[in-house]
């Protein structure tokens, strides 16, 4: 038995409209249901990588500039408290005994060096000089301190006492002045 449907033009292109866009959303969303993106984990492994290679390249850069500021900076204090200690015997007549006997009248204050260490006088038997000494991370550092001043200072191992011979292998700077 046929049975005939009189169905008028919008009803028509209702239907057809629904039809169409049930197909179109459907299909879209099985596609973004079975479409794969990318993973983190590449990504984040990428990113420490590039990291990684980053670091390696700019650290031995940074140290070295870290290095020479520290280097500069001791240079200068070193240079303050020797002028102070120049000062003080003018004064006085005589060498300061300690680096504190400069704060405050020559020094409003002492800092240590860059590498924590603080600074020493040492006054050599015999001698109307004064030397100032400071230890320094290691001796490459030293090396580079002593430098700095050239034949008025010198490397040596131990701090305390007076090296006859610049020691290469110290971390200890020595830097001599003579008075005025």
């Amino acid at each position: 038995m046929w049975v005939l449907f009189l169905v008028t033009r919008e009803e028509l292109h209702r239907e057809w409209t629904m039809l169409q866009k049930r197909q179109l959303f459907g299909c879209y969303r099985n596609r973004l249901y079975n479409q794969r993106g990318i993973s983190l984990l590449p990504l984040a492994i990428s990113i420490a990588i590039f990291t990684i290679i980053a670091v390696q390249y700019n650290l031995p850069q940074i140290e070295q500039q870290r290095r020479k500021v520290n280097i500069t900076n001791a240079q200068m204090t070193s240079a303050q408290i020797l002028n102070a200690a120049l000062d003080y015997r003018v004064d006085n007549g005589l060498w300061p005994v300690n680096a504190s006997d400069l704060t405050p009248t020559y020094l409003s204050i002492i800092n240590n060096n860059a590498w924590g260490h603080g600074w020493t006088f040492i006054q050599p038997p015999g001698s109307l000089g004064l030397v100032l000494a400071t230890q320094t991370r290691d001796n490459r550092t030293a090396m580079a301190l002593a430098a700095k001043y050239g034949a008025i200072a010198r490397v040596c191992a131990n701090g305390i006492q007076l090296c006859g011979a610049p020691d290469l292998n110290g971390n200890w700077v020595h830097i001599g002045i003579a008075p005025p």
